[in-house]
């Protein structure tokens, strides 16, 4: 059985903030912010974009309000700024809602140097579970 994180009372009071940010290489994100971390940054129009929603919903138990916020802002501008060549870290705290395991892979996959890219046995081999490449490819899948 997969283990949910633990959310307090007072976090599920706090509505889910989702705005969309279309892109100047086409098509559009769904932004999400709750407790002041990102929560989703999904393609609108893809294939398992539901399937992202509802474990938000799953996770989370909150209600989403079509809204900004201080959080979905600063992404908005990262991903400007990065669609106009830089190369900076973010400065906004995410929240990663899914399984202790596919929150370790996402975690590693942010350890993963700007440019550089690793196989999935590779980032197996990191997360301590080599035998694990197609897992990960799945984790990756979820992110």
């Amino acid at each position: 059985m997969r283990k949910r994180p633990q959310i307090t009372t007072s976090e599920a009071i706090e509505p889910i903030y989702i705005s969309e940010k279309r892109l100047p290489c086409g098509g559009a994100l769904t932004l999400g912010s709750w407790n002041n971390r990102l929560v989703v940054a999904d393609w609108i129009d893809g294939w398992h974009h539901s399937t992202i929603m509802n474990r938000l919903q799953k996770y989370t138990k909150a209600s989403e309000v079509k809204s900004t916020s201080k959080v979905i802002e600063t992404a908005s501008d990262w991903l400007d700024a990065y669609f106009e060549g830089s190369k900076e870290a973010p400065d906004f705290d995410l929240l990663f809602l899914g399984t202790d395991f596919q929150k370790r892979v996402w975690q590693l996959l942010l350890e993963i140097p700007y440019g550089e890219t690793i196989t999935y046995g590779e980032l197996a081999q990191k997360a301590g579970t080599p035998k694990a490449a197609r897992a990960i490819g799945v984790a990756i899948g979820d992110n």
